[in-house]
């Protein structure tokens, strides 16, 4: 008996062991079918460019950044703002890291806490006559994964809207770098 009591709680240190060490930022980023690619509502949006933006601000030792990823047409105006018409997906991101964007899993949360979106949204069709990043649909479950390379992004992200629809996407290039004077 006491042998078997052992041996249950050494199987469940190992299973918390594994659980703890999976949910670091240096998980891999997955690999996924289609680069450059966002689907949602059985349409598939290409990907063709994006924006990442410090805001220089740090909650919870979290530096903040928004990433957004733009279909073809969107273009980024002085202000950093974007213009035309096309399909944006946002996401306001709390790093890891108080000094800069770290790679890694990224989850939702409602806080500013280091490794979470607090905010995501998707705007479908937007049009110059929009703010941004507001409207769109937005999300009440985000996964990201981030991973950079020399300048280069890759980035995978699994999302649910507030309608329990699922929003899934990847992209793989350079984001212009944006930062907040």
């Amino acid at each position: 008996m006491k042998k078997t009591q052992s041996l249950m709680a050494l199987m469940a240190l190992l299973f918390m062991t594994l659980g703890i060490s999976s949910c670091d930022n240096n998980e891999p980023v997955p690999d996924w079918p289609i680069p450059n690619e966002l689907v949602y509502n059985e349409q598939i949006f290409e990907l063709s460019h994006g924006i990442v933006k410090d805001w220089n601000e740090v909650n919870n030792n979290a530096a903040d950044y928004d990433i957004a990823l733009f279909t073809e047409g969107i273009t980024i105006n002085n202000e950093g703002q974007p213009e035309n018409e096309g399909t944006i997906i946002y996401f306001n991101l709390n790093s890891f890291s108080a000094s800069s964007l770290q790679d890694g899993k990224y989850v939702w949360s409602a806080e500013k806490l280091p490794g979470t979106v607090s905010e995501s949204s998707l705007v479908v069709d937007f049009t110059d006559a929009m703010t941004f990043p507001q409207p769109g649909i937005q999300m009440k479950e985000v996964t990201l994964h981030i991973k950079q390379d020399d300048g280069e992004f890759t980035i995978n992200f699994i999302l649910k809207t507030e309608d329990d629809e699922t929003v899934t996407g990847s992209y793989v290039g350079p984001l212009t770098q944006l930062t907040e004077d």
